[in-house]
This record gives C-alpha cells, sequence and structure tokens, in this order.
C-alpha cells in the first residue's frame, strides 16, 4: 500500500486498521467532490476512471451537457414527488424495488429491449398480463417525467431528450359472451337499481361504456322521420370518433324515460363505469362463466346485442351501422327510409314476452 497513487486516487484506511482492497477517488474539480471506490486494485485502470468522471463534469459545466442519470434516481425521485394514495405509493415502492436489481444501474431512457428479460422473468413465475403491464407503466412514468418534467439545475436542461415508446404487454382476447334471455334476467335482477337500468339500456342499443355512461338530456333530439327523440352522440364520446345517431327500441326508451327529471344533465346521473365490484359480484351470483378466458364486463352487452340482431335476420349491413363499426374516414348520413328501417331492425329484438305494458 506504499506505492504512489496519481493524483486524486488513495488508498482509504479501514477503521479497524489496514486499507481497503480497492483504490479509491478523492479529488475536487469545479466544485464536485469525486468520491468512491474504483473497484480495482490498478492505479491506471482508476486513473483512467477518474478521468472519465473529470470529462462528466467537464462536459456538464463547460459544454451544458446532460449529465446521465440511472433509472434507480429517476424511481427514487417519483416515489419522493408522488402525490398519490398511500395504496399508489406503496405499489410504486414495490415496482422501484423489483426494479433496482435489474435495471435500476441502466440510464434513463429505458426502452422496451431492456425490459426483455424482466418480462420473461414474470412470465415464466407466472405473474399476469395485468401485473406485467403495472411493471411498464411504471417505468413509461419515469421515461415521460425524466423528459417533460424533471430539470437538472446545473444545466438547466432536461433530464433526457427524448422519451421512447415502452409498449405495453397483450394478452390473450378474452371470449365475449353474449347472454340469452333467460341468463340476462337473472343477471340483470341481482344488479342494483341505475346500473340495472344502464345495462338494459346497453343490451339494447350496443353502446359501449363511456358513451353509455355519458349519454345527456341535450343530445337529444326529436326525429321527424321516427315520430320520436333519437340522441346525437358527438364523435368525441366514440371510439372512431365519429357522431351516432342512437336509435331506441321501446325497452331502452322504457328506462331512459324512467330517468327523465331525475339529473339536469346526465342521463343516469353519473360517469363512474358500468364494469365495477357490484356487476361482477351479480355476474358471479347470476352463475356466469368466471374462467380468466372470458370477458365478463358491460362489453358482452354489445356483443348480446350484436347477436340478437343477426339472430332476428337483420342484414349485416344493418347490423355494422347500428354497432356503428365505421372507419375512421367514413362519416354517415341516414336518410328517412333507412332511420326508418334501423328502427324497425331495433324492434325486433324485443322479446314477445317484454311487449306487456311497453308503449
Amino acid at each position: 500500500m506504499e506505492r504512489k497513487l496519481p493524483d486524486g486516487l488513495v488508498w482509504r484506511e479501514k477503521p479497524s486498521g489496514g486499507y481497503y482492497p480497492y483504490i479509491h477517488f478523492k479529488k475536487m474539480h469545479r466544485g464536485h467532490y469525486i468520491r468512491g471506490s474504483s473497484k480495482t486494485t490498478d492505479p491506471t485502470e482508476a486513473k483512467r476512471q477518474l478521468d472519465h468522471k473529470i470529462r462528466a463534469i467537464d462536459a456538464i459545466e463547460v459544454y451544458g451537457i446532460r449529465p446521465k442519470r440511472s433509472f434507480k434516481e429517476g424511481a427514487e425521485k417519483l416515489i419522493r414527488e408522488a402525490s398519490v394514495k398511500p395504496s399508489t405509493l406503496l405499489m410504486y415502492a414495490r415496482q422501484a424495488d423489483f426494479l433496482e436489481s435489474r435495471i435500476g444501474s441502466n440510464y434513463l431512457p429505458v426502452w422496451k429491449d431492456d425490459l426483455t428479460s424482466v418480462i420473461v422473468e414474470l412470465k415464466t413465475s407466472g405473474a399476469s398480463t395485468k401485473s406485467i403491464n403495472l411493471m411498464i407503466e411504471f417505468v413509461r412514468m419515469v421515461n415521460r417525467r425524466a423528459c417533460y418534467y424533471w430539470k437538472d439545475e446545473r444545466t438547466e436542461l432536461s433530464w433526457i431528450d427524448h422519451c421512447p415508446i415502452v409498449s405495453i404487454e397483450k394478452g390473450p382476447a378474452g371470449k365475449p359472451y353474449p347472454l340469452s334471455c333467460e341468463e340476462q334476467d337473472v343477471f340483470f335482477d341481482l344488479l342494483p337499481g341505475i346500473k340495472r337500468k344502464q345495462a338494459m339500456v346497453g343490451v339494447n342499443t350496443g353502446l359501449r361504456d363511456y358513451p353509455l355512461v355519458n349519454l345527456r338530456w341535450e343530445w337529444e333530439t326529436p326525429s321527424k322521420t321516427l315520430g320520436e327523440t333519437v340522441f346525437e352522440i358527438p364523435g368525441d364520446f366514440m371510439k372512431n370518433g365519429k357522431p351516432m345517431t342512437l336509435i331506441l327500441n321501446r325497452l331502452a326508451r322504457r328506462e331512459i324515460e324512467s330517468l327523465r327529471g331525475r339529473h339536469p344533465d346526465l342521463v343516469f346521473g353519473s360517469t363512474k363505469p358500468v364494469t365495477d365490484k357490484a356487476w361482477y359480484r351479480a355476474w358471479k351470483d347470476a352463475g356466469l362463466p368466471q374462467g380468466k378466458e372470458m370477458k365478463k364486463g358491460v362489453h358482452n352487452l354489445r356483443h348480446t346485442f350484436g347477436k340478437r340482431l343477426r339472430d332476428a335476420a337483420v342484414d349485416d349491413r344493418d347490423v355494422q351501422d347500428l354497432l356503428h363499426h365505421m372507419p375512421k374516414s367514413v362519416t354517415r348520413h341516414y336518410s328517412a327510409p333507412e332511420l326508418r328501417k334501423l328502427k324497425e331492425c331495433v324492434e325486433r329484438i324485443v322479446p314477445r314476452s317484454k311487449l306487456v305494458g311497453v308503449a
């Protein structure tokens, strides 16, 4: 340990006596104190590492080049600054702990290729696609904040200059489960009041969850052709971005009329998703399929609507129109005969047993 080392390198003494085996850094450069172990006993290699650290400081102070930041630094900063529920913060901490030994030392940004071995490890251990995507979303969050929110104090530059797309994993698509009329009766009877009405409108119109819960009275428009009102839903609320003319059969209209006057804006009074714990509990209690391969959410009502139209011998073009399946480049405008035909189609799926007491 008596060998003389270049300036900035030292043999560090142990508190108990003797020296640590590796050469350590001990140098001040442009106001930055360089410290730590070189993890080597070779003075030439230690000097090379020290020169690299000095050049990195020069790049920041002289040329304004971004310092490299590790994923671990980003994850810790995200957790420190997060204003979220305690349960969400706990989830962040678990993700950071899991990823630290795997990609913690990787420089930001983290790319999808950097996660390949992590994803394989999770899949091998039996993790669900949802669990894997929670991990990926945590990485994406760190990348986004490093690029758009966090600024280096010395250079005034963002931590990174670009944010790569880190795509989520796609699991096996769940199979839809169209309901029979008997299954529908049992299932709907188990739903809470307002949710039962939403389900009845959904199964008789094929509306997706988002436009269904956002249905507004201001969209209701008289139709001279049909002699009743329709709902003109703006494209912003539709998946394909195209406005939709919603035609109601007698069952859907009965439910909507029963809600008139309850809320000044929203037909159902709330924009909370239809599918929630109460929905899944009713689905289970109704004896409907529970396997992971089956869909259990509100989208099944859309499949039920489509199946019943086809079972009623509705022309495929009309089925597509009623399901609002159309390219983004196409906007449909219905003539009076077309509107009357679509109205006749949605009335075909009303069971005879439901006609009693329905105008």
